[in-house]
């Protein structure tokens, strides 16, 4: 068990009840950080994954989310259905990360929603 790298430690308590840290960035995995970590009294499971998304796409829409492969995926991107697969086959696990992500004009964001509800066997629950 380890302390929590600085710049990802909670900077505040955790919540009561929260005992897991997820910590994502886009198509990049950074390795080396997963495990558990005492601070003060308590033990935190940090788990760190990938948020994948075609950066050639415009706009830059499916994103997914990428835990557990154990390896960079973002070269899959361009294909929503072969990124699961090869997340499927890393022994991974796919969450849709913003399935339904409309436009928010106030903070000049587009709408970011999922768009290939063909694809199939990724983790919905």
């Amino acid at each position: 068990m380890g302390r929590a790298p600085t710049a990802i430690s909670p900077r505040r308590p955790l919540p009561p009840g929260v005992d897991v840290v997820i910590v994502t960035d886009h198509n990049i995995l950074v390795q080396g950080f997963e495990g558990y970590y005492k601070e003060k009294n308590k033990k935190i499971m940090m788990l760190i994954g990938e948020e994948v998304h075609d950066q050639a796409r415009d706009p830059q829409k499916n994103h997914l989310l990428v835990l557990g492969a154990g390896r960079e995926l973002a070269t899959f991107a361009e294909n929503p259905q072969l990124l699961i697969n090869q997340v499927r086959d890393a022994g991974g696990l796919s969450f849709l990360a913003h399935p339904d992500d409309p436009e928010t004009p106030a903070f000049k964001e587009l709408d970011i929603s999922w768009e290939d509800w063909s694809v199939q066997n990724y983790t919905w629950h």
